[in-house]
């Protein structure tokens, strides 16, 4: 995110002096199996959002973090990288294939197609068709809609599904808005600007083009968005004085001035209840980490006692360290739960003139 950011970062000195101070860095870490679930969330947002301008650089991340972890630590990273750049392809297609039948879609549009099991992707985001549709591939384009969707965008999400069924036919699409964004030419008072905004913004915005107010009731029944939803479009539209809201209506500001000509608008404004929210998605991935943890603590002790048949504590401790430590150093404490669990379970027994040493049971 820095070199990102920082315009005097991008020189091949200076990549190569940041990238030496991150496998200095990643190579101190002890728990990556969590470093690389955050480190997948941050680079979704950065490939999603053409916010990673130096794609070689996040492949000599992704490589840094293989040297040091191993193939399968990166697997899933990899696999982010290569669906940005194959969508690049499926671009290239789709226009081909708008050119062959000489469909106009009237706006630019790119679509970026990732897979489910690989991106850290909400599923309450998704929209996705019902099981009927995927059996049958059947393109109803009112199924392709969220409500307020402009025509143009509808019209290109629907060319795009029938041309990418065509094409592929054991695979299934699913369209998510959230992840979604635009850049909205907007003019006001003879200044046009261009505001960078997600999906939901923009099916906002849009109907202001017919009207310059709306209460609140009438956005939820134009749009669909629950209260929650609908807090959360608008909140940094009108922190950047493009809407105002009044005695609970949303007004266009027709005396709004920048003196900048470009605005991301597509971002998510704090609050406390969002706050408790992602208490609550970290303790979520707590916990499955700590699950994770579990199954590869359970598989190395057998993997190490099987070898060696029979191992102190510390002999144990060293040997499963040794084959974990690619993605966390086991804690002594699990460890020996662990070891608990697997003789409840008669993997492995406690040797009974010295309980501090271990044996696999054959």
């Amino acid at each position: 995110d820095e070199i990102k950011l920082n315009q005097k970062l991008r020189s091949n000195a200076k990549i190569k002096d940041f990238a030496d101070k991150f496998f200095t860095i990643f190579k101190l870490i002890n728990d990556k199996d969590l470093f690389e679930i955050e480190y997948r969330k941050c680079l979704s947002k950065r490939l999603i959002r053409n916010a990673s301008m130096i794609k070689e650089m996040e492949v000599d991340f992704y490589k840094i973090m293989k040297k040091e972890s191993g193939s399968t630590y990166v697997k899933k990273i990899e696999n982010m990288i290569h669906d940005i750049l194959y969508s690049q392809t499926i671009n290239f297609d789709f226009k081909l294939y708008n050119k062959k039948n000489n469909t106009e879609l009237g706006i630019d549009f790119y679509i970026k197609v990732v897979s489910q099991d690989n991106w850290p992707l909400e599923k309450h985001l998704i929209l996705n068709f019902n099981s009927e549709q995927n059996k049958n591939k059947e393109l109803n384009s009112e199924n392709l809609k969220i409500k307020g969707m402009p025509e143009s965008i509808s019209k290109c999400i629907k060319e795009f599904t029938s041309f990418y069924y065509g094409k592929f036919t054991n695979r299934f699409i699913a369209f998510v808005p959230e992840l979604s964004w635009a850049e909205l030419f907007v003019r006001i008072n003879s200044k046009t600007y261009t505001f960078i905004v997600s999906t939901p913004q923009l099916v906002l915005l849009m109907l202001f083009n017919s009207k310059r107010e709306y209460n609140l009731k009438q956005l939820k029944e134009l749009t669909d968005f629950s209260d929650d939803k609908l807090i959360e479009i608008y909140q940094p539209l009108i922190k950047n004085n493009v809407l105002i809201l009044k005695n609970s209506s949303l007004y266009l500001n027709m005396n709004y001035t920048n003196n900048e000509s470009k605005l991301n608008l597509n971002y998510k404004c704090k609050d406390k209840t969002k706050m408790k929210d992602e208490d609550k998605k970290d303790k979520e991935v707590s916990h499955f980490i700590l699950e994770d943890r579990k199954y590869q603590i359970d598989a190395s002790l057998i993997h190490v006692l099987k070898k060696y048949k029979r191992l102190s504590f510390d002999e144990l401790k060293n040997n499963v360290t040794v084959e974990v430590k690619n993605y966390f150093i086991p804690d002594v404490v699990l460890l020996k739960q662990r070891l608990e669990n697997l003789i409840d379970r008669n993997f492995i027994e406690r040797d009974v003139n010295n309980p501090d040493t271990y044996i696999y049971i054959a």
